[in-house]
């Protein structure tokens, strides 16, 4: 996922133990790539860009280990001068049927914490349950919630004026 605000469309390359390199997708700032599945091992990861020749110029490199059963998203954040990748991993659950797993990452980047309430789609913010208190860079606990339609709200930690409400 892209989150760097000044970012331009970033590519991401991921390279295995032999140096056999792959495109796994690019995303501009507030898009992701596509969910793509890699075999559990240590791969070099690379976000990259190309210049106006076309040439790929690197914009930040790290390692990672993809594990088996296991979900990986990279979530790029921060300047996109000197971005930061934040990492979430979780075991993929197959048991989830009538129910669902909610991470909740703040991007937003200032010194400002922020609560997120969830509320079914009939209900309203006096019934939103607070499911995360967030400062920049942070990533909740994951959370499960019955299947089903929901209002997300955002309002500055400890305050209960709305700063966003999703439709």
């Amino acid at each position: 996922y892209n989150g760097s605000a000044n970012s331009t469309s970033t590519r991401l390359i991921l390279t295995n133990s032999d140096d056999s390199s792959v495109l796994a997708g690019s995303a501009t700032y507030t898009d992701a790539t596509s969910l793509v599945t890699y075999t559990p091992a240590t791969y070099d990861i690379k976000l990259s860009r190309l210049n106006s020749d076309g040439d790929d110029i690197s914009i930040l490199e790290t390692s990672m280990s993809l594990r088996q059963s296991y979900k990986h998203l990279l979530l790029l954040t921060g300047d996109y001068n000197n971005p930061e990748l934040l990492k979430l991993e979780f075991l993929r659950d197959d048991s989830l049927t009538d129910t669902f797993k909610l991470y909740v990452v703040s991007l937003l980047p200032d010194d400002s914490a922020y609560d997120v309430y969830l509320s079914k789609s009939d209900s309203t913010f006096d019934d939103a349950t607070l499911t995360a208190t967030l400062n920049y860079s942070q990533i909740s606990s994951a959370l499960e919630f019955d299947s089903g339609n929901y209002i997300i709200y955002i309002t500055a930690a400890g305050s209960r004026d709305i700063l966003f409400q999703s439709s």
